[in-house]
């Protein structure tokens, strides 16, 4: 006699930013129960189990340890997911954008820095990243965490150790997405258990392990921009996750802090005066005290309530951070920056086919660049590859003293945001209706500013002339700042003109 088989297929579809490893036991009369281990339930995602019941006495338990993949063919978007059991097992760097480039369509986005790839041919500044609920962008300029204008990509914005899953979706966005024109990535972080856990590590990549790469300045160039020698990066990793005591089925925690110390060795331009200050070496360092915690009250089964609060506040050394051809220090600089950011959702289910989720969110970042108060002078004199003489030759154009532009901002992004969604059965069919509300307040205070004295602007030229150009309103007397450039005369005067007998005159090699 043949054995009889019955095959069911389970479908897990719970709430939209929840990830975790479940199991399924399934029973039926006449059957063996069968249970399935490990099925991991991603985030926005149908998880389908196909089970088969032998029959048999209902005492013997079947168990199986893994689950077929199946085609979520509910979803119309295109999402690559990368659970910690997965990224764990593979070489990826030590930051979350690594994975995001583990997503089919996700590349170098070249000038905005590795942490925000260009996915699906947009531009790395427009994605969305969004962790339990929070836009981790930069408000202004889009980019992961903090984005400076002159620097470009600073910081992560979350820490990796924190990380349960990450969803990149590259195309057919459902309608609750917006803000962006490239992909979304969407992350959600690791929560306690019934089981007390822990980890500590530790992460490092020495100067000694690599060798000089080639740069612009081994090909001679007239302007010459300083050599990078090599970099070094030492991390640890402290996590701990469980639950309160007394609370055990109901209140759950987990903790992560990941310090780094990372140290980045450039070269000035051999023969400027910064290389004789440095004796040839300028060591940047970024210290890096990543931390994050959350804290989940589970009231029931069908009720949750979880509040999560992480960041990446860096401090940098006082160094030459944006050039290195000058000729002293006044154009050393130190950096603080980094995010907060905050989120707390209640997740309920109101029935087995009724989902209801709502939450709060607040998102601060800031940038802060501390320079010495002196105008920047950048000179151009010495660009025409002149050399009168071996001991007497022009250096190219170069920043002969000051930072110059320094743009500090801080900024604070605040949200509320809820939506149900109702499963129902239609001509055959099952249909799923969403309805939800996100509401957001942005403040970004952001300052332009050039280092040096503000002086008033005068009403005339320097000639006693007025300016002959008309203005809107009065600028005379307000309160400025600027840059200087050092030019050639001939450069500024037309040919055939007067000389410029106002111009403060200087020797120039050549």
């Amino acid at each position: 006699m043949k054995n009889k088989w019955l095959a069911i297929i389970l479908v897990l579809e719970l709430c939209g930013l929840c990830s975790f490893s479940a199991r399924a036991q399934v029973q039926k009369q006449g059957f063996r129960a069968s249970e399935v281990k490990g099925v991991e339930v991603l985030i926005n995602k149908t998880t389908s189990i196909e089970v088969d019941l032998q029959t048999g006495e209902v005492t013997q338990v079947v168990e199986v340890s893994a689950a077929n993949l199946t085609v979520d063919t509910s979803s119309s978007s295109l999402n690559a997911d990368f659970a910690d059991t997965f990224y764990q097992n593979i070489p990826v760097q030590r930051n979350v954008s690594s994975l995001f480039y583990l997503s089919p369509g996700a590349v170098s986005g070249l000038g905005t820095g590795s942490a925000n790839p260009s996915i699906s041919g947009s531009s790395g500044l427009e994605n969305l990243y969004v962790a339990d609920g929070v836009s981790i962008n930069d408000p202004a300029f889009g980019g992961l965490g903090v984005w400076s204008r002159e620097y470009g990509a600073l910081g992560s914005g979350i820490n990796l150790s924190f990380v349960k899953e990450v969803q990149v979706k590259s195309g057919g966005f459902e309608a609750q997405y917006g803000h962006a024109s490239g992909g979304i990535v969407q992350i959600v972080t690791k929560s306690g258990g019934t089981e007390t856990h822990g980890q500590i590590g530790a992460y490092f990549h020495p100067r000694a392990w690599q060798t000089t790469p080639l740069n612009a300045d081994d090909f001679n160039p007239l302007n010459k921009l300083g050599r990078h020698l090599s970099d070094s990066t030492y991390e640890a990793d402290f996590e701990l996750g469980g639950y309160v005591p007394g609370l055990k089925n109901h209140l759950f925690y987990f903790g992560t802090f990941n310090p780094s110390f990372a140290q980045d060795y450039e070269a000035p331009v051999v023969g400027s005066g910064l290389f004789n200050i440095l004796k040839g070496e300028a060591d940047r360092r970024t210290n890096s005290y990543d931390y994050a915690g959350k804290l989940t009250f589970k009231l029931n089964d069908k009720h949750m309530v979880e509040s999560s609060v992480f960041g990446d506040p860096n401090w940098t050394n006082h160094v030459p951070w944006r050039t290195l051809n000058t000729g002293n220090t006044t154009s050393f600089s130190k950096w603080d920056y980094g995010t907060r950011n905050w989120a707390t959702r209640y997740n309920g289910t109101l029935s087995s086919t009724w989902l209801v989720d709502a939450g709060f969110t607040w998102a601060w970042n800031h940038f802060k660049e501390t320079a010495q108060d002196i105008y920047q002078v950048f000179d151009t004199t010495q660009s025409a590859g002149l050399c009168p003489s071996p001991n007497d030759c022009q250096t190219g154009s170069f920043n002969a003293q000051g930072l110059g532009f320094n743009e500090p901002y801080d900024s604070n992004s605040k949200g509320i945001f809820g939506d149900t969604s109702k499963t129902f059965h239609f001509l055959g069919s099952q249909h799923t209706i969403t309805w939800g509300y996100n509401w957001q307040n942005q403040s970004y205070d952001d300052i332009t500013v050039n280092t040096g004295p503000r002086f008033p602007i005068p009403a005339t030229n320097a000639d006693g002339n007025s300016y002959g150009l008309p203005t809107s309103f009065p600028v005379a007397g307000q309160l400025t700042d600027a840059s200087f450039q050092l030019e050639l005369a001939s450069d500024v005067v037309p040919t055939g003109s007067p000389d410029c007998t106002l111009c403060p005159f200087m020797n120039v090699p050549g």
